[in-house]
């Protein structure tokens, strides 16, 4: 990397997930734009306490914008990001957990064939025969 100007970008040249140490001069410590990747607009917010771009693979969701790790949003390294992408947070704002069944029926003393309500909500009926 010698001889390398300060404006040159380094694609090609150090591989993925390498170290790289500079060196230099003039660090503003009083400069708000150090994080949250400088004046862009994004913001990190992972499960893991991840505030700030680390260098590990993220995906951002679609809804919030707001980026999280891969792997805390379980999604392995070896899978490809989904296109459409919804972080926990949005996805319980916008369908909150079910904790409770809808509905219930008792069948241990029924012999024949058992046919649940078909529910709209889901667009799903059940046949059940023992």
């Amino acid at each position: 990397m010698e001889g390398l100007q300060d404006e040159e970008v380094l694609f090609g040249i150090i591989e993925s997930g390498r170290e790289l140490w500079v060196r230099g001069f003039g660090l503003d410590l009083e400069n708000d734009l150090r994080y949250e990747g400088g004046t862009e607009k994004w913001t990190v917010r992972c499960k893991c306490g991840a505030r700030d771009d680390d260098g590990e693979r993220m995906v951002a969701c679609d809804i919030c914008e707001t980026w999280q790790h891969t792997r805390c949003s379980g999604i392995e390294d070896t899978e490809a990001v989904p296109r459409l992408f919804v972080c926990d947070a949005c996805c319980s704002s916008l369908a909150p957990v079910q904790t409770q069944c809808s509905f219930t029926y008792n069948y241990d003393s029924y012999q024949g064939p058992l046919m649940l309500p078909h529910m709209p909500e889901v667009d799903m009926g059940l046949l059940y025969c023992k």
